[in-house]
């Protein structure tokens, strides 16, 4: 099952202008080996850095991450649309972004392992149906001032203009969350190509649909 594509920011303090001025800084990472410090890792690669140009802190998840930013604790990080609104609404700069630079990339999914799925099918179906359903719901334009409404219940610190933008960007057409929840294969791909490259033991991974399995995603939505 697909949940969100693309949409990943690699911001940094607002002085940092270019990856050079990353040299001998501190970047926040989730962890080390995950998509999206791979991610931050291509951009750097691509952009004349070596790993160890740079500094690597393990921070966890993105509201983590951008804190610490925010706080002069690192000088960049990855991050998850939309909650680059808050640190680019005040200056802070956007060197890269995962579209712009390696086209589909599958952000994002949902996942089980095959016996737990096998063993609740019934279950799995379910969710899937529901997921889909609250896609559907949300992506009707008639719907669009109470989704903002129920952002800003869950984030009471973002301001109405930066909800209606956060809504804008997670379902924009070519990024944020699927429609229909559908898998990005092509997404996938990228996401395989970037792990083979820096992960490690290094494995060459090529093919996404050896770990998928759609029949549970279509029977949800037949």
């Amino acid at each position: 099952m697909g949940g969100y594509s693309g949409s990943l920011r690699f911001v940094t303090q607002p002085d940092i202008k270019t990856y050079a001025a990353l040299r001998g800084k501190t970047v926040g990472v989730d962890a080390a080996t995950t998509g999206f410090a791979f991610i931050l890792y291509k951009l750097a690669a691509m952009n004349g850095l070596g790993m160890s140009d740079y500094k690597i802190e393990k921070l966890g998840g993105t509201p983590a991450r951008v804190q610490a930013m925010m706080e002069g604790r690192i000088a960049g990080t990855m991050i998850n649309s939309p909650s680059e609104i808050l640190p680019e609404s005040k200056g802070y700069t956007r060197l890269g972004d995962t579209t712009t630079t390696f086209g589909p990339y599958q952000a994002s999914i949902g996942v089980a392992r095959r016996a737990w799925a096998a063993k609740n099918g019934d279950q799995l179906v379910a969710f899937i149906r529901s997921y889909v359903a609250a896609m559907d719901w949300l992506q009707q334009p008639a719907n669009k001032d109470e989704a903002v409404a129920i952002y800003m219940k869950h984030i009471p610190n973002a301001p109405g203009p930066a909800a209606q933008k956060a809504y804008e960007i997670m379902f924009a057409e070519k990024e944020g969350f699927q429609k229909k929840a559908k898998l990005d294969i092509e997404g996938c791909r990228t996401v395989l190509k970037l792990r083979s490259e820096f992960a490690k033991p290094q494995k060459n991974l090529t093919d996404p649909t050896k770990y998928v399995d759609e029949s549970f995603y279509r029977k949800a939505v037949q």
